[in-house]
């Protein structure tokens, strides 16, 4: 059901009291919902910490004024009004002295009073006792005489306030971001403000003209970029990204780009356009990832997450505040709403689970955006799950829910996550381990010639992942020394990390998908790292 819709099928069921969350654009959510509601309600008052509370010149003024005269007695209702305690006790007169009316002998059919806060989730604050017991007492108190005289209370926010007193008494509206067909209107409006500027050029003709250019697979594509903004947001990614010949793509993307960005624990990853090609070895998973590419899949937006095991560590009972638990849910109630896909990885570490990922969206031809939950926890309560839920309405209006985001997560210890979560990664789990020979004479390659190095140079011959090989040539390109002497420098995973990388690999075996060949890894396969631990004296429990 639509903003809208839900709105007026709230208000014919006379529903009390409102949250509206996800405000990115709270100016914009207000005036959408005082316009879908605008037929429902004689009184329409608004209320913010700057103005204080007002009457909404949309409906009835002059009666709802005096009612507002009548709760203040005061001639500057704007002062007095400012605090919202004082705006909350304000709405419980006038609701008070509607509701008497409607048992009393005057008509009151069309007595209806809707009151919109701005910012209201932040008027309960747990921080605040004092005020938060205040605020949620005349709530309480409230409900009843709201709903007795066909009155509603909504308050708009970002954030979903955490009001566990409330809970039964309140209904939860997400606010909506724009659709393809409103994103498509605001390019449009853009250009023809544009088209008139143009005009008045000396130079100005028909083929040239914003408007001329603008054709609809243009305004299609352009609209597709604008996904996951508010409108007022698009409105001006467009308008800055616009010349006097028309939209500038280039433009466009980098805005849309800046944009997300400023989304609390997301970053989109910009690459360098060379895909698989960066990544030597893990020719399994790059074949498999290529042929779903090639063949029916059509992915808007790839979504990875790192170490995903630390980030909802606690979700099984174990994180005391609810975040661990909040942030689960939210995201195994997306990923089933808009029936996405997801890989999951995991394995040794510095193996390119996290570079895999975002070289995924590169060879997909689609953004790939970073989902950085341990970025959107917050001290204060409800906030954390606010910035997870914003988030995930942006990926869900850039990827839709037709099957056109994937998720891709790398994690250590697989074994700490729900049996939940590990289903939705429906397109497999692989296991990264160290490159084989011919896997590290490939990244020996491309990191020599990234640092400088002569191609002709030996390398060392060692179980090595591939970030601890760059970590060599990076070295030995700083010290101006050979890549032996620079890999005396270096204390591989391998060692540090021995017990614990025997323990992923014994648990890997014949459980996860292999990187590197068809099926199922197995340590059998992995010969080759097991002669050279061998031949160094150490054990392995795979060999």
């Amino acid at each position: 059901m639509k903003y809208k819709d839900r709105l007026n099928f709230y208000a014919l069921r006379s529903v009390p009291l409102v949250f509206v969350t996800g405000a990115i654009d709270l100016q914009a959510t207000v005036v959408e919902t005082v316009e879908a509601l605008t037929g429902e309600y004689q009184y329409i008052y608004l209320w913010d910490i700057a103005k204080g509370m007002y009457v909404c010149e949309c409906r009835e003024t002059k009666a709802a004024m005096v009612y507002l005269q009548q709760a203040t007695a005061s001639p500057e209702i704007g002062n007095y009004t400012k605090s919202p305690m004082m705006a909350l006790s304000c709405m419980s007169h006038i609701s008070g002295q509607m509701f008497n009316e409607t048992k009393g002998d005057k008509d009151t059919s069309g007595n209806k009073a809707l009151f919109i806060f701005y910012m209201g989730d932040r008027i309960f604050n747990p921080n605040d006792n004092s005020q938060y017991l205040e605020a949620v007492q005349i709530l309480i108190n409230l409900r009843d005489e709201l709903k007795g005289m066909n009155g509603c209370a909504i308050f708009v926010g970002i954030n979903a306030p955490d009001v566990p007193e409330l809970k039964e008494h309140i209904k939860i509206v997400e606010a909506p971001l724009p659709d393809d067909e409103a994103l498509q209107k605001i390019v449009t409006e853009v250009q023809w403000d544009y088209e008139t500027w143009y005009k008045t050029a000396d130079s100005a003709t028909k083929e040239d003209s914003p408007m001329h250019i603008l054709t609809e697979a243009k305004k299609i594509e352009y609209a597709s970029v604008l996904k996951g903004m508010s409108g007022f947001g698009a409105e001006q990614t467009v308008y800055t990204s616009t010349n006097s010949k028309g939209i500038v793509k280039e433009l466009l993307l980098e805005n849309a780009v800046q944009t997300i960005n400023n989304t609390q624990g997301m970053s989109v990853y910009v690459g360098d356009g060379r895909g698989f090609n960066a990544l030597g070895g893990l020719n399994s998973i790059k074949k498999y990832a290529s042929r779903l590419i090639e063949g029916k899949l059509r992915l808007k937006l790839i979504c990875y997450l790192d170490e995903i095991d630390k980030t909802l560590a606690g979700s099984s009972g174990g994180d005391s505040s609810g975040v661990s638990q909040g942030f689960l849910g939210a995201l195994l109630s997306s990923m089933q709403d808009t029936n996405a896909l997801g890989m999951l990885f995991t394995g040794v570490y510095g193996t390119a689970k996290s570079e895999f990922a975002k070289r995924f969206g590169e060879e997909a031809d689609c953004l790939t955006v970073h989902l950085d939950l341990s970025g959107m926890k917050d001290s204060l309560v409800g906030k954390s799950e606010g910035n997870l839920r914003q988030a995930l309405k942006v990926i869900e209006s850039i990827g839709g829910t037709d099957g056109g985001i994937m998720y891709i997560a790398t994690c250590n210890r697989i074994n700490q996550l729900p049996a939940e979560l590990k289903r939705r990664f429906n397109l497999g789990t692989f296991f990264f381990t160290f490159p084989n020979e011919e896997e590290r004479a490939v990244i020996w390659k491309i990191y020599k010639t990234k640092y400088n190095i002569d191609d002709d140079e030996a390398v060392p011959d060692d179980r090595l992942t591939g970030a601890e090989i760059e970590s060599t040539c990076r070295l030995a390109d700083l010290m101006g020394c050979s890549l032996a002497e620079a890999r005396k420098r270096i204390v591989p995973v391998a060692v540090t990390a021995k017990e614990e990388i025997d323990k992923l690999i014994a648990e890997a075996e014949g459980r996860y998908l292999s990187t590197t060949y068809d099926g199922t890894f197995t340590a059998n396969s992995f010969s080759e790292s097991v002669k050279q631990l061998k031949a160094t004296g150490r054990k392995f429990s795979g060999g």
